[in-house]
């Protein structure tokens, strides 16, 4: 079984777990995160679930994608946010530069950023039970 790599022809990616159903229309990108799920999505796996989300759909338009967080305890349900994946495509820029440079020419985390809070709400899948778990993203 090999990785499935998704891209956009600039950015590319290989998440943990990709699971597509032809005749459903469905794929699903997953992530796997040794550490046990605290009740918060850190920053960084978010974005990294929402850039592979974003890339399977550019790929696969006429698809339906979702994607989780497989935490050690528990299966986290990741929703899609068009507006944070395109946030995240804007920085390309910055993130040459520093790459370029070896620092950040804005060091305000994208999260700092954005101008209105939006509550998510996630779908946790403890290892006992299916449990509806609210829990406040940041600015996602």
């Amino acid at each position: 079984c090999r990785k499935s790599r998704v891209n956009n022809g600039w950015l590319y990616g290989t998440p943990d777990l990709v699971v597509a159903k032809r005749f459903g229309r469905r794929i699903h990108v997953g992530e796997y995160k040794s550490r046990l799920y605290n009740g918060h999505i850190k920053d960084r796996e978010l974005y990294q679930v929402t850039l592979y989300m974003g890339l399977a759909i550019n790929s696969n338009p006429r698809n339906r994608v979702t994607g989780s967080l497989r935490y050690r305890d528990k299966l986290v349900s990741v929703p899609f946010k068009k507006k944070l994946y395109e946030d995240l495509l804007s920085l390309r820029g910055e993130a040459l530069n520093a790459k370029q440079h070896g620092v950040a020419p804005n060091p305000k985390p994208l999260r700092a950023r954005q101008c209105r809070p939006i509550t998510m709400t996630v779908n946790c899948w403890y290892l006992d039970s299916l449990a509806l778990l609210s829990v406040q993203c940041g600015k996602y």
